[in-house]
């Protein structure tokens, strides 16, 4: 079963501390490695990072942390500010991709999850998915929260 932390803090440097904290002990508590949980931690402070600098001026950051014993996965996204009003601002978007894209090769990190929307539609045979396939199924987490 999976459990899950969420976590909003204010869109500030000063926060790092308390998203730093949060994060390794969630990662402790799902059962990672130290090494697991460094690389995590930094990828996490990296991508904090990113969403504060942004230019579209974030006011809060959510973490959505999820884990299940075997393996664990975090969640940040940014809130309020200008992007409420700009959400199809793709340069913004274009921008977080590319500091996730750095930083991991910075560390050699290989591999990538992304979850797009399509996760709204649910498992499907029919792809690809249309708005007229809405309400198959959502398959995660951040599916359900767009069927809401």
């Amino acid at each position: 079963m999976n459990k899950t932390v969420d976590l909003l803090v204010a869109a500030q440097k000063e926060m790092m501390l308390i998203v730093r904290m949060t994060t390794l002990g969630v990662l402790a508590r799902a059962g990672l490695t130290l090494d697991d949980m460094d690389d995590m931690k930094m990828a996490v402070d990296e991508a904090f990072g990113c969403l504060i600098e942004q230019s579209v001026g974030y006011e809060q950051i959510a973490l959505h942390y999820e884990y299940d014993g075997e393996a664990a996965s975090v969640r940040l996204s940014g809130q309020g500010g200008c992007m409420a009003a700009s959400s199809e601002d793709d340069s913004s978007k274009d921008e977080i991709l590319r500091c996730v894209l750095e930083f991991m090769a910075e560390y050699g990190c290989k591999r990538m999850i992304f979850s797009s929307s399509a996760t709204v539609y649910g498992k499907s045979s029919r792809i690809p998915f249309t708005e007229t396939d809405a309400g198959i199924g959502s398959t995660n987490p951040y599916g359900w929260t767009k069927c809401m």
